[in-house]
């Protein structure tokens, strides 16, 4: 139930924008050649009030030790590959979310300036969810200092009974500046816009197995602020807050019996997960064993016409773990991971001519 909820009201996702023109435009919505890596972690330490032009949002306040384990990939897919796609033969884009083993199918449109789902399906499940009618996720294109809100009726299979709530959603588009991620030490993306997102169901019900309290009311509040970027199309990072409250009704009072406070959270993109081989010219590395037990070879380096070599090494949180300079490069680097923790790392491989990166897995 939580999740079919969440899905109405936290299925809010959008996408960004440029210094001059402070519009997005979403051009590469629908990229099926790019995967989008993030990592999520408590969002208790971190301040997002900052609005106007120039407003700059630093996420590396969060806690490291706050940050979840795993990993989400997200991807756009074309319709034809989505389980259950003859259900949804109006939708103009798939976009999965990927977490452990599990995938999350979301069926998006694109008409008259409005981005919206019109229903998902995730692994594990029997059928697909189809919505009832489409849910705004955001007008397209969306400029600075947007505003808008909109009201609707939602018919809810609740508990194997048909009940109707209201979905209310209003937004916000009242920041434009800059976004310092916690990745690799602070990586500073210009020309984001803020997008404050507000949502809510209300509405009645009875359940059987409470039926002493007679007619419920449920409240499920949701506010999401969302880092867009044109440079990307998904959101670069994405704050969430949730309560669900059920209450009693006694005459005209309202009374609280059930409530489900959610962590805060902040989701965020790690931009330089996907290998850049290419940014190397002519280079081939090779990065082996990987998983690696602590040592690591990187192999192929004889092709960089380069003549500085900085290794860097990054935990999840963004800190630097291992560094390694070499003013002769070899054929074949060895990098010492003994002593490091088990889990994921990011490398970092800087020279003359580029970057190259790639993830790190040390495991005994």
């Amino acid at each position: 139930m939580l999740r079919i909820l969440t899905l109405f009201i936290a299925s809010v996702f959008c996408f960004p924008s440029v210094w001059g023109q402070q519009t997005i435009t979403l051009p590469k919505i629908g990229d099926t050649e790019v995967q989008y890596f993030f990592i999520t972690a408590a969002a208790g330490n971190l301040d997002l009030s900052h609005s106007g032009v120039g407003a700059v949002w630093d996420l590396t306040e969060i806690d490291p030790d706050s940050i979840f384990p795993g990993q989400q990939i997200w991807q756009y897919i074309e319709l034809s590959e989505a389980p259950f796609n003859d259900q949804f033969p109006d939708a103009d884009f798939v976009l999965t979310i990927e977490e452990n083993t599990e995938i999350e199918y979301n069926f998006l449109t694109h008409m008259g300036g409005r981005l919206e789902t019109i229903g998902s399906f995730t692994t594990g499940d029997s059928i697909p969810i189809v919505l009832p009618q489409p849910i705004l996720m955001m007008p397209l294109p969306v400029d600075y200092l947007d505003e808008d809100s909109e009201s609707f009726p939602l018919v809810v299979d609740f508990f194997d009974e048909i009940d109707t709530f209201t979905l209310s959603i209003s937004y916000i588009a009242d920041g434009f500046g800059s976004v310092i991620l916690p990745n690799l030490g602070g990586i500073e993306i210009e020309n984001c816009l803020k997008l404050t997102i507000n949502s809510k169901v209300e509405g009645f019900f009875e359940l059987e197995e409470f039926e002493e309290f007679g007619e419920l009311k449920l409240v499920a509040d949701q506010t999401e602020i969302v880092f867009l970027s044109n440079d990307y199309a998904v959101p670069i990072a994405e704050y969430s807050s949730q309560n669900i409250t059920i209450f009693t009704m006694i005459g005209p009072v309202e009374v609280p019996i059930f409530e489900f406070p959610a962590e805060e959270t902040i989701r965020f993109m790690e931009p330089y997960v996907n290998p850049t081989r290419d940014l190397i010219s002519g280079a081939r590395l090779e990065v082996y064993p990987n998983p690696t037990s602590g040592e690591l070879n990187i192999g192929g380096l004889e092709d960089i016409a380069s003549k500085k070599l900085e290794i860097l090494v990054f935990d999840l949180s963004g800190k630097l773990v291992v560094k390694q300079s070499q003013h002769e490069i070899p054929q074949t680097a060895v990098l010492d991971l003994s002593e490091l923790i088990p889990g994921i790392y990011q490398m970092v491989i800087r020279t003359d001519e580029g970057i190259f990166t790639e993830r790190v897995v040390i495991a005994r």
